[in-house]
């Protein structure tokens, strides 16, 4: 069983990652709304998978016997949602023609790879 610290811990953390993913949603909808870009047919599967992990997380997370694996998959919703919002605001962003990396990002990518 998970203690009651542990488990605090993990709703705060549920919370910070689940703000961001609504922030990168918020800034795709604005995205969307200001370009005459469509989103016809990306990701399907991720596009499923994110809501049925949450769901099963969350349904693990109430039942209070299964947190480490609903957080787990609460964890994989998270990073599908943020595949999910990432790449149309690539071609978003290219489309605006906003570089894919700054200056900082370029001169350690060059550092790296010399």
């Amino acid at each position: 069983m998970v203690g009651h610290m542990e488990r605090r811990i993990a709703n705060r953390l549920q919370l910070i990652n689940w703000s961001l993913v609504a922030g990168c949603a918020l800034a795709l909808c604005i995205g969307l709304a200001v370009t005459t870009f469509t989103l016809e047919g990306l990701m399907t599967t991720e596009v499923l998978t994110a809501p049925a992990l949450a769901v099963a997380g969350l349904w693990l997370m109430l039942r209070g016997w299964g947190e480490r694996p609903a957080f787990a998959m609460l964890a994989f919703a998270q990073m599908s949602c943020f595949v999910i919002f990432a790449v149309p605001l690539s071609y978003i962003g290219l489309g605006a023609g906003m570089p894919l990396q700054d200056g900082m990002s370029a001169f350690a990518s060059r550092a790296v790879l010399r």
